[in-house]
């Protein structure tokens, strides 16, 4: 719902809770202008999209564009402290270090160093737990400040600036070397994607070169510069590599405290590995990281995405590795997981893509239908799911299915661009696979009639239509 008028935007953001806290604190003083905000606030937000002359219309009282615009500017402010106040009452370790710091600068500001300097030692123990180093600068600017007024020896003073000082130029040479590395992951991340060229070869060797020689030195670095070390090397070696994608654990042992802050993106990781044991057929190892990310999320306040990944990683498991249908329980907790956030896609399809493998169609086509009838057609699972679909209409020889969605796919391909060949690749993977295409020539001959005839009617272009027939030809 984003609009270029920032405070429709800003209105549209805001929660139940802090609708709620507008309204009573301006409602208090609702006479005058204050009335206006009121009414200003309550007419956006009614609104679907921004409408300037509507606003004039309802509120009669506005009678130029730039009184409203005098409002619109005082009351977005007024919204702006609203939003930051729900952002500090959050129980984060950021909040927790800002709240010391301005805790301790306003101590210090009454002439209280002393009690100003033990509450800024917690934000900086706090930093220091969770590598927060970007706020070691002020903190170590507050801490030179305070000595002045605790030490009395001269002499301890200059002893203990110079500490602060080392200690302040080490924070900043590893904030230094966290940015080269993130320089590195750019270019790295240029190159992945798509693969290099050929006449980038050379400037490839350079950059290696330049890595490797630059990580060779060990650089004392942040929890987020060692990440993205082992994430550059994944994308050198194209997350192939065992050594690299294990490195990425290992970086969260190292921080420990890292783990319960950035819980999503530890699981992340995990499923990462997951990832990598799973393409690489290595399914025992695969099963080990699904069942420690599992035990992982029931002893944390995990978010309803990690879930997702935990329940399509288990029915993934169920399908390609173990051979066999998922435990009661599992599924008990799959169908409790989709009832609670129906919204969670990549779930409901692969159980779909699950009852398709054993072959209990009545299955596959609720819970397609589940999708179809509810899901955003621009998203991906859409058209996967209109696949599988497919699929399971042929298989049963639906014939009104089966050609109703031969035309949509041959319409949906038109919608392509140049850079989804790898997405079209692999939805018809998909279904020469799962409809033994190979063994069935008259699927193949109405196939290729279907695409030609509908190729005209839809404008489909002839690279789309190329790639299409070498892999069908490949199948």
């Amino acid at each position: 719902m984003s609009n270029k008028d920032s405070l429709f935007n800003v209105i549209k953001s805001l929660s139940k809770s802090e609708k709620k806290r507008f309204s009573q604190e301006a409602n208090l003083y609702a006479a005058g202008e204050n009335k206006l905000y009121v009414q200003l606030f309550q007419a956006i937000d009614k609104q679907s999209i921004y409408q300037e002359k509507e606003i004039f219309q309802k509120i009669p009282t506005i009678k130029t564009v730039a009184q409203l615009s005098s409002l619109k500017n005082k009351l977005y402010h007024y919204l702006l402290d609203i939003i930051q106040a729900s952002y500090l009452q959050e129980e984060t370790t950021n909040n927790q270090i800002y709240n010391y710091l301005i805790q301790g600068q306003a101590l210090f500001n009454r002439n209280l160093p002393k009690e100003g300097y033990t509450i800024v030692q917690k934000a900086k123990k706090l930093a220091i737990l969770y590598d927060k180093i970007r706020f070691m600068p002020l903190i170590v600017g507050l801490e030179r400040n305070m000595v002045r007024k605790l030490v009395a020896n001269n002499s301890s003073i200059t002893t203990i600036h110079n500490q602060l000082i080392e200690e302040d130029t080490n924070n900043l040479q590893k904030l230094i070397n966290e940015n080269t590395y993130f320089l590195y992951y750019n270019q790295a991340s240029e190159w992945n994607y798509p693969p290099i060229k050929s006449e980038l070869a050379i400037e490839k060797e350079l950059f290696l070169e330049q890595f490797s020689s630059y990580k060779q030195a060990n650089p004392p670095t942040t929890f987020i510069g060692s990440s993205i070390a082992i994430e550059i090397n994944n994308l050198i070696h194209n997350f192939q590599k065992e050594e690299d994608i294990l490195a990425i654990l290992n970086v969260w042992e190292n921080y420990p405290a890292q783990q319960k802050e950035l819980f999503y993106n530890y699981c992340s990781s995990l499923n990462t590995v997951f990832g990598y044991y799973f393409l690489d057929a290595q399914f025992s190892k695969a099963v080990e990281i699904q069942e420690l990310l599992y035990s992982k999320a029931c002893t944390a306040t995990s978010e309803p995405k990690t879930w997702a990944k935990i329940y399509e990683n288990k029915i993934l498991v169920a399908i390609y590795s173990l051979k066999k249908q998922l435990e009661e329980d599992d599924l008990k907790d799959i169908l409790q997981f989709i009832t609670t956030y129906p919204n969670y896609w990549n779930v409901i399809y692969f159980l779909a893509y699950y009852y398709y493998c054993w072959k209990d169609y009545k299955e596959v086509k609720f819970w397609c239908n589940f999708i179809l009838n509810t899901n955003n057609q621009d998203n991906q699972y859409h058209s996967y799911t209109l696949l599988l679909v497919l699929a399971t209409s042929i298989l049963q020889q639906d014939e009104y299915h089966r050609n109703g969605l031969l035309h949509y796919h041959a319409k949906f391909l038109d919608t392509l661009q140049t850079e989804s060949s790898l997405f079209i690749n692999s939805l018809f993977t998909f279904l020469m696979d799962y409809t033994n295409w190979k063994s069935n020539p008259v699927l193949q001959q109405e196939y290729f009639l279907q695409l030609n005839t509908l190729s005209s009617q839809y404008k489909i272009e002839k690279y789309a239509l190329d790639q299409i027939y070498e892999q069908l030809l490949l199948k």
